[in-house]
């Protein structure tokens, strides 16, 4: 009898161990892997910079072979041909597009299945190695920035981004390259970085505080919840926090502690690690309507978005106005720039603007449809999410639309991750992982659940968060989403 009661707990307290240890793990990015995984992550990585392999003629007749499988009658032998095929790589992609407009119907619709699959573990090869390029860099593989050299001539749009973002937040140096632009503007870029590498390989070493930057989750705010929920990159829920009122932005700090925004006073809040109240600045201005985003800065100082009240407003410790950029229409986003610029989305203004310091207009973006959020890209391009428009899109400084994704409801938040993907909240769909480019759904965060606010990319030190004794109601449990669920039918992009 006492066995039988027994089991239950220790069930739970092995399942709340197993995710505590996650935890733990995902929060300690450069502790030393196992030689296996070492050994992985480098294959990984010289697999992708390796030349296209090519079929020979032994290969090209097992392909057309298991081609022909594929109308089998038995349906045993069609599921292991279509099995067989997905175990090569691009390289079958031409014969496999001879088949595409089969007669035989089984064979066209397997014949596609198996074109789409491998093209999309050719245009998404960043969701596998940046775990690669973690593990080098957090174990000191002088040769990892080599490599990733040689990966910025990958043949996938991802694969080129995903070396050029690693090279940038490993070394601290930019030479101009741009995934997108045009091979030759690449290849000139590249060999400055080349040259750079030359002269500075024997003096190289990682910067710590950079590898460690990429431990990083999601903090992700509902409105109508009423709720605060972190998130890892991988879609693990970790907890949530019930707010007090109705709340449509949340960000996280090197500390832990998290900092909300709400209606009416006090407007700004900052919870500890137990998710004790530590501050509300009483002498801001009243949020009549709500605010919409809020940022800590590095010199200690928080942004907020009074979007009812029609300014931005860089607040101190004390709560005292240190900033502010007023006669906006209903600001709903704002992020101050490493250049000391604030990139703002105006709601009713229909428009994205960055400001300097002294509140002179740099940059614009007009005709837009409601926009809540806007994010400035490492590449100098923006992200902005439209309520109203439904959709996504990104925008170079010349104005140009670049792409765009049009959502089943309206976008409330932004963001973008460490591997280059983006991840955005709308009311249908919840949280969700796209592709750097949009045209993809790589992974469901969390589900539709009411509207939701803001997304934020905030450090994992949120994950250490314990309510501890004098406050156990603080934290609700939140089911971990494993593995990530996959969305098939993801919504219409369209490319401009």
């Amino acid at each position: 009898m006492n066995r039988l009661r027994i089991q239950p707990v220790f069930c739970i307290l092995a399942c709340l161990a197993i995710l505590i240890g996650a935890l733990s793990a995902a929060d300690n990015p450069t502790s030393r892997p196992s030689p296996l995984k070492l050994a992985e992550a480098r294959a990984l990585l010289a697999k992708a910079i390796a030349p296209a392999a090519k079929l020979n003629d032994t290969n090209t007749k097992t392909v057309k072979k298991l081609i022909t499988e594929l109308g089998a009658p038995t349906w045993k032998v069609r599921e292991n041909a279509s099995k067989k095929l997905l175990e090569f790589g691009p390289e079958i992609l031409p014969l496999l597009n001879e088949s595409a407009g089969h007669k035989d119907i089984e064979v066209a619709d397997r014949v596609g299945v198996a074109i789409k699959t491998i093209q999309a573990k050719v245009e998404d090869v960043g969701t596998e190695l940046n775990p690669a390029i973690d593990l080098l860099a957090a174990n000191g593989e002088v040769k990892l920035i080599g490599m990733l050299l040689e990966l910025l001539n990958h043949a996938s749009l991802s694969g080129r981004y995903t070396a050029e973002y690693a090279l940038r937040r490993l070394t601290g140096q930019n030479f101009g390259y741009d995934s997108r632009s045009e091979p030759a503007d690449r290849l000139k870029a590249l060999a400055k970085w080349k040259e750079w590498w030359k002269k500075n390989k024997s003096a190289f070493t990682y910067d710590k505080a950079k590898i460690e930057a990429r431990s990083m989750v999601l903090l992700v705010s509902n409105d109508r919840g009423k709720m605060v929920t972190a998130v890892s990159l991988q879609g693990k829920a970790a907890w949530a926090k019930k707010m007090r009122t109705t709340m449509y932005c949340a960000t996280g700090i090197g500390n832990g502690n998290i900092i909300v925004g709400f209606s009416g006073s006090p407007n700004v809040e900052e919870y500890d690690l137990t998710g004790k109240s530590i501050w509300t600045p009483r002498n801001v201005p009243n949020a009549s309507g709500g605010v919409f985003d809020i940022q800590r800065l590095p010199n200690g100082n928080t942004l907020v978005a009074y979007t009812h009240n029609g300014h931005v407003t860089e607040i101190d410790a004390k709560g005292k106005v240190v900033w502010q950029m007023t006669g906006l229409r209903s600001p709903t986003s704002a992020q101050r720039l490493k250049n000391g610029n604030t990139l703002i989305a105006e709601h009713a203004g229909s428009r994205g603007i960055e400001v300097d310091r002294k509140k002179k207009i740099v940059w614009q973006q007009t005709g837009l449809k409601s926009p809540i959020d806007a994010l400035k890209l490492p590449n100098g391009n923006v992200l902005i999410g439209e309520y109203s428009g439904k959709r996504v899109l990104e925008v170079n400084q010349g104005g140009k639309i670049l792409w765009q994704r049009m959502c089943p409801s309206a976008v409330s938040g932004v963001c973008m991750l460490p591997d280059g993907n983006i991840a955005i909240t709308n009311s249908t769909e919840g949280a969700i992982v796209l592709s750097r480019d949009g045209q993809k759904v790589i992974r469901k965060l969390l589900a539709h659940n009411g509207s939701w606010g803001k997304i934020r990319l905030v450090p994992s030190a949120v994950l250490k968060r314990n309510p501890g004794k004098a406050a156990p109601q603080v934290l609700v449990p939140v089911p971990v989403i494993q593995p990530p669920i996959q969305i098939r039918r993801a919504a219409v992009v369209e490319r401009l």
